[in-house]
C-alpha cells in the first residue's frame, strides 16, 4: 500500500501489509507534490502517481520503479491540470485520469487559483510511449465541475465522480 501525501515535502509512505519490514519513504521531485493517487502496473513493477507541477502549473504522472528505492524513472504530462485519481485500462498500457483541473501551488496551501476557468477532463494516455489518446472536457455550463474519483466496470466504461 502507499500513502501519498499533498502537502510541501513531497513524501509518499510504502506500507508492507503482509510483511513485518518498517514503513519506506520516497519523495516525488521538488518541482512537484503527490496529488492524493497513484495505480500499480498490472505487472507490479511501476507505480503511476498523479503529481502537480506547480513550477509550471501543469499536471504529471510520476513513474516510479517499485524497487527498495521507488526511484522515479520518467514522468510524462496528463494534460491537464490536477489529476487525480487514475487507472490502469485492462491490458496494461493505457492510464485512465481524471483531471480536476483545480490549480494549487504550495505556497498558497490548499487555496483553488483558477476557479474562474477550470475545464476539468478525462484522458487515456498510452503510458510507453505517453501519448494521448483521448480526451473528453466536461460541457461549459458544467465547467466548475472537478473530476476527481472514477472505477473502471468489466465491460471498460469509466465512472467518472466529483469531491
Amino acid at each position: 500500500m502507499v500513502i501519498f501525501f499533498r502537502r510541501r515535502g513531497n513524501p509518499a509512505l510504502v506500507i508492507n501489509l503482509l510483511g513485518s519490514e518498517p514503513p519506506k519513504c520516497f519523495r516525488s521531485p521538488s518541482y512537484t507534490h503527490f496529488y492524493g493517487h497513484g495505480v500499480f502496473s498490472e505487472d507490479g513493477k511501476h507505480l503511476f502517481a498523479t503529481e502537480n507541477d506547480f513550477e509550471n502549473g501543469a499536471g504529471l504522472i510520476g513513474v516510479y520503479y517499485t524497487d527498495e528505492q521507488f526511484k522515479q524513472v520518467y514522468e510524462f504530462h496528463t494534460p491537464g491540470v490536477g489529476p487525480h485519481e487514475s487507472m490502469v485500462m485492462p491490458g496494461g498500457r493505457t492510464l485512465c485520469v481524471a483531471n480536476g483541473e483545480i490549480l494549487t501551488h504550495p505556497d498558497t496551501g490548499r487555496v483553488k487559483l483558477n476557479l474562474h476557468d477550470m475545464p476539468s477532463s478525462v484522458v487515456s494516455i498510452n503510458s510507453r510511449p505517453s501519448k494521448l489518446l483521448n480526451k473528453y472536457n466536461v460541457p461549459k455550463a458544467l465547467k466548475r465541475l472537478s473530476l476527481r474519483h472514477m472505477d473502471i466496470a468489466a465491460d471498460q466504461t469509466v465512472w467518472l465522480g466529483t469531491v
